[in-house]
């Protein structure tokens, strides 16, 4: 997972350095198969928006930020989960399961 995290970062970064010129191939390759209503109007705004979110890239202190903060909620996400989990079978020992 974190290998394909690593390479989506890298694939993004080399997307980020030529933005306009990628953008808008990306934008006509993958809006293709939709309405013409729809990919004109909607579609392509978000993906316009998009790459210009991708600035984020050329700021390296700030993206190191933002991957500490993921890794840091993911932690605290599976200790939650971790924390729920052990509960639930805390409670169904307690009040025991039919047949025992």
């Amino acid at each position: 997972m974190l290998a394909l995290s690593l390479a989506l970062t890298i694939a993004l970064v080399v997307l980020e350095r030529n933005p306009r010129a990628d953008a808008a191939r990306w934008s006509s390759m993958l809006t293709r198969p939709l309405p013409e209503r729809v990919r004109r109007k909607r579609v392509a705004a978000m993906l316009e928006h998009f790459v210009e979110g991708l600035g984020l890239f050329r700021d390296l202190p700030r993206l190191l930020w933002v991957f500490a903060a993921v890794v840091r909620d993911v932690r605290r996400l599976r200790a939650r989960a971790l924390a729920l989990s052990m509960w639930a079978l805390a409670h169904r020992r307690c009040r025991g399961t039919p047949g025992s």
